[in-house]
Formats: C-alpha cells, structure tokens, sequence
C-alpha cells in the first residue's frame, strides 16, 4: 500500500477539502496528502487571479483615453509628429493606425476596402508596417492611396526610412 492509498481525498459542499485516514499513525502521509490539495486549489487560484489581471489590464488600456492627433490640410509644409509610442496605442480594428515610410497613417476606414483583406493589416495595426508593405509589391506611389489618411510623420530620432539627406527626405505623397 503507497503512502497515498491510505488517505481518501473527497470535495466537502464547501471550499476545503476534507482528508479521511484509512489508517491512524501515518503522520507524513496525512500532511503529503494536505499539501497536494493546498497546492491544487492554489495553482487553480493563481490561474484565475492571472487572468483577471489580463482582463483588468486590457479593459484599462482601452479605457484609457488615447492622443488623438488632429488629420492636417495637405497644404500644410509641416506634418504632426507622432512618437510610435502613440502609434502603439492604435492597434485595433476600431482604431488603427500603421507607419509606412516613417509616416503615420490611420487605416481605420481603409481596412474592409483593402483588398488583401483586414487581416494582414490588422498585424500591423499600431506598429510599422514598411516591410510588409514593400514585400507585398507595393511602391511608394501606392501610398498615395492612403493620403487621405495621412495623420503625421515619425520624430527624427525614430525615422527609418527618411531620415535627413536619404533617399526619402522629405518624402510626402500628394
């Protein structure tokens, strides 16, 4: 008989477990015997207290009010800028914003007309998605299909594409 055979776990009604001895004297039996059942209402705990945090942490993410960077004419001569931490926080089909040539842009409307699907944009949402732009097949004369969602362009620091004296300074679809 295995220490773990002499001990008969059962679920009371309420929430402790009760352990009935099928024989007296083992006392590390016993106390093996309460230690798994402390452990597995724990670990049953600390999974629902981990997804509560996700829960309360994304509900307070979205609750958060977010910059909102008013769209500018295209005759301005010096676009918003925008960190990508701002961009960041437009990652969602309700608000979705991507960087394309270190300019940003909020596809939100854009996204049911494009015609790979919402999807593939929706990977990018809140993050640049030059890459996959480019590797698609696009060029920069696509983004001229965008201008209409033009909100600003990256700091300077964070520029990839454009930065002073490259190819694309100064690059501006209109």
């Amino acid at each position: 008989m295995t220490p773990d055979d002499k001990f008969q776990m059962r679920k009371d009604s309420g929430p402790s477990i009760m352990i009935n001895p099928l024989s007296k004297g083992d006392e590390t039996s016993a106390a093996l015997a309460v230690v798994k059942a402390t452990v597995g209402q724990k670990a049953g705990l600390l999974s629902l207290a981990g997804d509560a945090l996700c829960l309360a942490v994304t509900a307070l993410r979205l609750s958060e009010p977010t910059p909102r960077v008013p769209k500018q004419k295209e005759t301005s001569s010096n676009p918003p800028t925008i960190s990508l931490d701002q961009v960041s926080w437009h990652d969602h089909r309700a608000d979705c914003w991507v960087v394309i040539y270190d300019q940003v842009y909020d596809i939100t409307e854009f996204l049911p007309e494009h015609p790979g699907g919402e999807e593939i944009l929706l990977e990018y949402a809140g993050r640049d998605a030059t890459l996959a732009f480019r590797g698609i097949g696009h060029d920069v004369a696509m983004l001229q299909t965008l201008q209409e969602c033009f909100l600003g362009v990256l700091p300077e620091s964070e520029r990839i594409y454009s930065t002073p004296g490259g190819k694309l300074a100064g690059l501006r679809c209109s």
